[in-house]
């Protein structure tokens, strides 16, 4: 039953969490396959001696048949059925102890080290190579790095979490899930778990930190479709709403330190179920910033706009503007979009730009909007021409602030 799914989906993290030892089957298409394939057992075969006491050699040393071509532990497990899966993110991620059951040989995976049946006296450093991570995580065992601050009695640095977070939603985003509709659920055992070494401080709202919102909200995507999918299973302006490969650049303690938040923000969600990491029902988010009007158009000969993009592709334009679309647009040649100035980064002395949500308005609700893109905006003085010339529509805001920003919501 529904029911039954939703409680039973929600202590998934915990089960992996709390295994003493997980099997992976990293074999076949599917879960008809099972667990042990019909393979050759001579492929791998290792003898592992022990020299006698009239040898040389002292310690144990693993003999095999040096004519047959082993591949290592990482041809076996990585980049296979199970690894592609969304659900196994945060299945992988939060197992003490893996056992890969690969086609060729058997695989150990601790927080401490790698093992193969193919050479047993060989460890892999886990630093240096991990089934659990990717390049783009800071830590390559984020559970293993929370676990020793607690145990030294240190807080973890939030930066390396809110980095590893969007590490984690990248391998999450790029993996296939049966049910669309499970894009937060099957991600929620980690968001717990890093939700817990934030601290009681932080928020959480559709994928989303609240703390440094306006970096978080920043976020971009690749591998675009020409649809945002159709049943709701997330906001607009949350990574879940999007179809393909999620990543943000922005989540360091450097970018904290370039950037200037140019909004203030706050939401209020419906849950789908008891799980206040799950599927939401709905989520709005109620934000006040500066707020252009500007003319999407396409190029040709005969048309030049402000701002300028092809069916989600990225085009730089006259006066600076770069405009990136969160899925293609079809056959529209224009279309009016507001640009909602999030930040204001600092590259360097001279070089400054503005960062913000792209929208469009949204049904007859009086100043509500959905993200469609990000845009970014060379002339920081488009900030003061937004504060200074008031939209004409009094539907397309709530109300204007003593600043002259602007009230909107985004849903």
């Amino acid at each position: 039953s529904e029911e039954d799914w939703d409680r039973e989906s929600a202590i998934m993290g915990d089960i992996y969490a709390n295994g003493v030892c997980n099997l992976a089957a990293c074999t076949g298409s599917d879960g008809t396959t099972g667990l042990f394939p019909a393979n050759d057992t001579w492929f791998s075969h290792t003898c592992v001696v022990k020299p006698g006491p009239a040898s040389c050699l002292d310690g144990l040393f693993s003999v095999r048949n040096t004519e047959i071509v082993c591949d290592s532990a990482e041809a076996h497990v990585r980049d296979k059925i199970i690894t592609s899966r969304g659900w196994c993110v945060q299945e992988l991620t939060l197992s003490k102890r893996v056992l890969y059951f690969a086609k060729h040989q058997v695989v150990w995976d601790c927080r401490s080290f790698i093992a193969r049946e193919q050479d047993p006296t060989c460890l892999l450093d886990t630093k240096d190579f991990n089934f659990r991570s990717s390049k783009h995580d800071v830590h390559p065992d984020i559970m293993k790095y929370i676990e020793t601050c607690h145990e030294r009695g240190v807080d973890p640095d939030i930066f390396t979490l809110y980095r590893n977070w969007m590490g984690t939603v990248r391998r999450f985003t790029l993996c296939n899930l049966t049910r669309q509709n499970d894009k937060l659920v099957a991600i929620s055992g980690l968001a717990r778990k890093f939700h817990e070494a934030l601290g009681p401080n932080e928020e959480y709202v559709g994928g989303i930190w609240k703390r440094y919102s306006h970096l978080h909200l920043l976020w971009d995507g690749s591998y675009r479709t020409n649809f945002r999918w159709r049943e709701y299973r997330a906001p607009s302006w949350s990574w879940a709403s999007f179809e393909g490969c999620v990543y943000n650049h922005r989540t360091s303690d450097e970018a904290v330190s370039n950037c200037t938040s140019l909004i203030r923000a706050s939401t209020e969600q419906k849950l789908a179920s008891a799980n206040p990491y799950g599927t939401l029902s709905s989520a709005i988010l109620h934000i006040e910033g500066p707020l252009l009007k500007m003319c999407l158009g396409r190029v040709s000969q005969h048309m030049v706009t402000t701002f300028v993009t092809k069916c989600g592709l990225q085009f730089s334009v006259t006066q600076g503007f770069l405009i990136v679309l969160d899925f293609n647009v079809g056959g529209i040649d224009s279309i009016d979009v507001y640009c909602l100035l999030v930040v204001q980064e600092a590259h360097s002395e001279e070089k400054t730009q503005l960062a913000g949500l792209v929208l469009v308005r949204q049904g007859s609700v009086k100043g509500q909007y959905i993200r469609i893109g990000l845009g970014f905006v060379l002339p920081t003085e488009l900030l003061q021409e937004a504060r200074s010339q008031r939209l004409a529509d009094e539907n397309d805001y709530e109300f204007i602030l003593e600043n002259k920003d602007y009230k909107i919501s985004v849903i």
